[in-house]
């Protein structure tokens, strides 16, 4: 399960995760953020994947094209921020 929270300011647009990352998922959270958080005006849009348990490889690749369309992906947990430093060397490497 994947739970999605979505916090606004005039400064910030903030996505908070909760839980998996994982098929079926992708597709909602992918919804979420072409709808809502594409077209805000806040200046950043930041992902918190503090709360998430689990990515797989389809979560791996939404959160890369986010990243490329301008997401901040936040974390302070050391497997997320592990999967944040892989999703930098991928993007390097192509």
């Amino acid at each position: 399960m994947l739970r999605i929270g979505i916090n606004v300011d005039p400064s910030e647009l903030r996505l908070r995760l909760e839980g998996e990352l994982i098929e079926p998922w992708i597709a909602e959270l992918r919804s979420v953020w072409e709808t809502q958080c594409l077209p805000s005006p806040a200046p950043r849009r930041v992902v918190d994947l503090d709360d998430v348990t689990r990515v797989d490889e389809s979560g791996k690749r939404l959160l890369a094209a986010m990243k490329c369309s301008g997401a901040e992906l936040f974390a302070t947990g050391v497997s997320m921020k592990h999967l944040i430093k892989d999703l930098r060397k991928r993007r390097e490497l192509q």
